[in-house]
Order: structure tokens, then C-alpha cells, then sequence
């Protein structure tokens, strides 16, 4: 393998004149042009790759990022890790991704271990169950390493947290359920509460207040990820059609999906009676159908705004603290309508 010893001796100069080339500094300590350009034709004809854990080792920190999720294989978390490398590659950095077994807790304190042995300039994180997070708060402030925790991640003491704005996202999914005359509409979440789950919710009631929409304990069903307990929801909605809702606002577009079916296994029609809308835009809402109207969550650039984090303009490395909201949208397809009491035969949009 080819050194920086190997590189000085054919270029005919010190290995520190080198170095100092290769971390562009040949001007600051007086080399002469022709003597960096000798240098770096020796570092083309030889073909050299500087070997970036040696340098870790000596600065204390590579040009690593480190990703830590549970799996990459969600639609959310890959598109975050896709936004990640797009950021870092234009600042010269690399990604790694480190996982674990969802859960456990050793694993997860093992893993991290083994993600400090990359000597990483920073840390993003996804998916963190409460005791996860706590531990990964403990490590970077013990380790004095900058961290970014991602959108359904919990608070992280010592680390920024980027999501979307979920309260802004439950606003205009109402305000175009009642432009469009809804008044009755119901709240699908999910029975186990995690902490996009109660964001959401929370920005389901702020909204059907501010809008002067009225909420009732009824309004609201809890559901898993399985049709049955969706179908449950569905049959105590419809018991009574007087008072059924016009429309459905879910917290996730999977949750939506599977609503659809439930509506029509129980004989409703989407959105000729009753409207739906999906929170997330995952690639699902233009498949099924109808299509899903629903908010748009940027999860590929929460991982670019990750990187410009841990990134000042300069190259330095920062450890900014608090909370960072990004903007999303409204996404109307084919899955709301007017209700059936004010609908003059239009489209749906």
C-alpha cells in the first residue's frame, strides 16, 4: 500500500510537506507553487489514498458520519439516509450506518461503542425508542460529540432535533376538510403512542378548536397495524350514520390505507361518503386507491438539514442545540370530496 513516506520520497520533499498539501495548507506555510504541484503529481502517478482512521486517530475525529437506525429498509428512514449522503458527499464526508436489534437496550450501548471506534464528527439518529435516547443523550455528552435526532425520534438533551411541522401539517389537512364543508371528522391514531402519534394528535385538537370544529371523545379511534382493529374503528364511527363523521384525518398514510379498505369492506365509499386523509406522502398514497390526499413530509431533506447541522460554512463542527421545523404541505389527490349533504356532483379533489 502506498504511504505519505512513499509520496515525499518520490516527490524529493518532507512527509510534512505532504500533509500540508493534502490538508491544503501548502500557501499557509510558504510552499512554493512548483513545489505543490510536484507533490501532488506524486500523489496522482502513485495513486495514493490517505488513510483516514490513521488521521482519525491523531485528530480525534474522521471524516465519518454516523447514521444509527434500527433499519434503513422504511421508505422514512431511507430517503433521510439518501438526503444524508447527498449532503455529505458535496462536503467530502462519509456516511455509516450502524444498527441493532430494535429494543435492546445492551445492543444499543454496544453499538455505540462501536460506532466511537470510527472516531464519527457527528451522529444522526432515527426511530430512538425514550431509553434509547437517554442513553444517546448520556454517550455524546460524555464523548463531546454533536448529534442530530430525526423527526419520530423523542427529545434529545444535547442534540438537535429536525421534524416535520406536524401541528402546521394537521392545520391544513382541517382547513381543507372544512373548506371543503366537513365539520364531523374523526382522528385515526395509533393504540401504541409514540412521539409523532402525540405530536399529531396534540395538532389534531389545537386545530378542531381553532377552527371552531367540534371535538368529541368519540371523534377519536385508536387502531395497530392490522385491518381488524381499523374495521373496529370503522363499526363504532358508522353505528349511527346521523352521526358519523363526513371525514377521516390519520396520522399515517399506512393508517389511511388501511381505512380504505375498511370503509369499503363495510360498504362506504371513498370520498363519496366519507373523505380521508393520510399524514406523510410515502409513495403508498398514490398507489392505492382512491389516492390519498395527504401532507407531504420532507424526510429526504431532513437528512441534507442533519448534515448542514453538524456542518458551520466554514468546515468546523458545531453542536447546536434545540429543535428545528420544516415546512410541509398539502398533497390533494382523489380521496376528499365535499359530504354528501353539500356535494353538487364536482370532482373530487
Amino acid at each position: 500500500m502506498i504511504t505519505m513516506k512513499d509520496v515525499a520520497r518520490h516527490a524529493g520533499v518532507s512527509r510534512e510537506a505532504v500533509s500540508h498539501v493534502f490538508n491544503r495548507h501548502g500557501d499557509k506555510v510558504r510552499l512554493s507553487p512548483a513545489t505543490q504541484a510536484r507533490i501532488i503529481k506524486s500523489i496522482r502517478t502513485l495513486g495514493y489514498v490517505r488513510d483516514e482512521n490513521a488521521r482519525g486517530l491523531v485528530a480525534g475525529r474522521t471524516r465519518v458520519l454516523a447514521f444509527i437506525s434500527q433499519g434503513i429498509e422504511q421508505y422514512y428512514t431511507a430517503s433521510a439516509l439518501a438526503g444524508m449522503m447527498r449532503a455529505a458527499g458535496q462536503r467530502e464526508l462519509f456516511v455509516k450506518v450502524f444498527g441493532w436489534n430494535f429494543g435492546n437496550a445492551e445492543e444499543f450501548g454496544k453499538m455505540l461503542q462501536h460506532c466511537l471506534q470510527s472516531r464519527p464528527v457527528g451522529i444522526v439518529a432515527r426511530g430512538l425508542t425514550v431509553v434509547e435516547t437517554g442513553a444517546l443523550s448520556k454517550f455524546i455528552h460524555r464523548q463531546n460529540i454533536a448529534a442530530v435526532v430525526l423527526d419520530s425520534s423523542w427529545r434529545c438533551p444535547g442534540a438537535v432535533r429536525i421534524r416535520g411541522n406536524d401541528a402546521a401539517g394537521c392545520r391544513l389537512a382541517l382547513e381543507h376538510l372544512r373548506a371543503m364543508g366537513h365539520t364531523r371528522i374523526a382522528h385515526l391514531t395509533g393504540a401504541e403512542q409514540s412521539e409523532y402519534m402525540i405530536l399529531r394528535l396534540g395538532g389534531f385538537k389545537s386545530a378542531m378548536r381553532s377552527l371552531g370544529l367540534r371535538l368529541s371523545a368519540s371523534s377519536l379511534g385508536r387502531c395497530g397495524k392490522d385491518l381488524d382493529s381499523v374495521s373496529a374503528c370503522v363499526k363504532h364511527w358508522f353505528a349511527s350514520m346521523r352521526a358519523a363523521p363526513t371525514a377521516v384525518f390519520c396520522a399515517a398514510d399506512w393508517m389511511a390505507a388501511l381505512l380504505l379498505r375498511a370503509l369499503r369492506q363495510r360498504g362506504l365509499r371513498v370520498p363519496e361518503d366519507v373523505s380521508v386523509i393520510g399524514f406523510g406522502d410515502l409513495p403508498l398514497s398514490s398507489y392505492v386507491d382512491p389516492s390519498l390526499t395527504t401532507i407531504h413530509q420532507p424526510y429526504e431533506r431532513l437528512g441534507r438539514e442533519a448534515v448542514k447541522i453538524l456542518c458551520s460554512p466554514d468546515g468546523r463542527w458545531t453542536a447546536a442545540k434545540g429543535e428545528r421545523l420544516l415546512p410541509v404541505e398539502l398533497v390533494r389527490r382523489e380521496s376528499v370530496c365535499a359530504p354528501p349533504a353539500r356535494r353538487s356532483h364536482g370532482p373530487a379533489v
